[in-house]
């Protein structure tokens, strides 16, 4: 039996992980697009978490995992598949730990998902980057202190410092972030969120791809 859970947002939080928006949740288990896509979703999504850049730790961020990758495809017009909230941590993931998000109010800071937990704090945020250029199909938000510490040296564009994690205002600052930076795939950080960074593109090996080289040059700096 389907279960439907309306969760509204209460309480504004600097804490990564913690949802900043209502959702409308189906509780059942997500549909997905081929079995490749979503083999080649956790693949990634895999390599991710090894590089530590998607992860947990109770001495990092108040022992909020961190992280979250998502995903679309033609097939799945507006909607995308994003990891669920908390789910950063996890060594490998199951079906259950993903969401569909099929609706996206951005008035309202509203989401209508289907899933067997909720999404991903950043689904919002998520949404503003697809619907800012409709060929992107993945993102990845990840941590990295190394790439957000030399975001400069390493010629990264940035959101302001004054705006907070999971906001509206970060929302929309990344959508015009994503007008003026017309790169693809883009590697942005959030100097306001500490050790956030996003990269966005047109397939998950040119955007993975992306932060893996970023990290080999940021530790290129470290050095």
């Amino acid at each position: 039996m389907l279960c439907t859970v309306v969760t509204a947002l209460k309480v504004m939080s600097d804490h990564e992980g913690v949802i900043q928006f209502g959702h409308t949740l189906t509780k059942t288990t997500p549909p997905f697009t081929s079995g490749a896509d979503f083999a080649a979703l956790q693949s990634w999504r895999d390599i991710l978490h090894r590089l530590s850049l998607l992860g947990q730790s109770e001495g990092l961020y108040g022992g909020f995992a961190w992280g979250n990758l998502s995903m679309r495809t033609p097939a799945m017009g507006s909607a995308f598949l994003i990891s669920a909230t908390q789910t950063g941590g996890l060594e490998h993931t199951a079906r259950s730990d993903w969401v569909l998000i099929n609706e996206c109010d951005l008035g309202t800071f509203q989401v209508v998902a289907v899933g067997l937990n909720p999404p991903s704090s950043e689904s919002i945020t998520h949404a503003m980057v697809y619907e800012a250029d409709p060929n992107i199909a993945c993102i990845a938000h990840v941590h990295n202190h190394d790439i957000w510490k030399h975001s400069n040296k390493l010629d990264l564009p940035s959101t302001s410092p004054a705006t907070r994690y999971g906001s509206p205002a970060m929302a929309a600052e990344v959508a015009r972030l994503m007008v003026r930076h017309p790169v693809r795939p883009l590697v942005f950080t959030t100097e306001g969120h500490e050790d956030g960074v996003f990269a966005c593109g047109g397939g998950l090996a040119s955007t993975a791809g992306a932060l893996i080289a970023l990290l080999a040059a940021a530790s290129a700096i470290q050095a």
